[in-house]
């Protein structure tokens, strides 16, 4: 089977941020990743869970089942 490579990202190409498990430590770190993100010329699109804490985890499974759905 051969490795198929997805094509490149392109400045203007949109980047989603999810979190579908873990919640984040540092919310600092989010951001700065962000920031790095757009200044390399990238849209970046937040999932709803990606700064939500529920217990030890993101969200509900309800609410962190949806992937990359939101982001259509």
């Amino acid at each position: 089977m051969e490795l198929e490579k997805p094509p490149a990202l392109r400045t203007g190409d949109k980047i989603g941020i999810v979190a579908p498990s873990m919640h984040s430590i540092s919310d600092e770190a989010v951001q700065n990743g962000i920031a790095t993100l757009q200044e390399l010329g990238f849209r970046v699109e937040m999932g709803p869970t990606v700064h939500s804490k529920y217990r030890n985890s993101t969200a509900v499974v309800e609410d962190r089942g949806g992937g990359p759905k939101w982001s259509r």
